[in-house]
């Protein structure tokens, strides 16, 4: 019986180290946000100049002549703009989970120890 309620104790810690690494990320990213170069480069470089200027370049008639190969690495481009905002977005999402998430879970890691404490007696 103790070694199935080790497995849980295990099973439980793996996922609080989980939710803790998701919310981790997302505070990074959060202090990220607020760095001016990170602003620079970033939001307003890649996020916003990087993507318009691309999308501008396939609308641009003299691009639009250009060949297959080229016309498909400006839509890889513009997916990789849209990937990593999309990246972005799901850190939120896994952090939101993570703060919802890591009291329950805590409280179960402590009914788990409890259990086997009982169990040793």
């Amino acid at each position: 019986m103790s070694a199935t309620i080790d497995q849980q104790i295990e099973q439980v810690q793996v996922e609080l180290d989980e939710l803790r690494e998701w919310i981790s990320d997302y505070e990074a990213y959060q202090r990220l946000k607020e760095n001016k170069d990170f602003q620079q480069v970033f939001t307003e470089g890649y996020f916003k100049k990087e993507a318009v200027r691309l999308v501008s370049l396939k609308a641009n008639p003299e691009f639009v002549f250009a060949d297959d190969k080229q016309m498909e690495f400006i839509d890889i481009l513009i997916l990789g703009v849209s990937g990593c905002q999309q990246y972005l977005e799901v850190l939120k999402q896994k952090a939101q989970l993570g703060y919802r998430s890591i009291e329950e879970q805590e409280d179960t890691l402590q009914e788990l120890h409890a259990e086997e404490q009982g169990t040793i007696q």
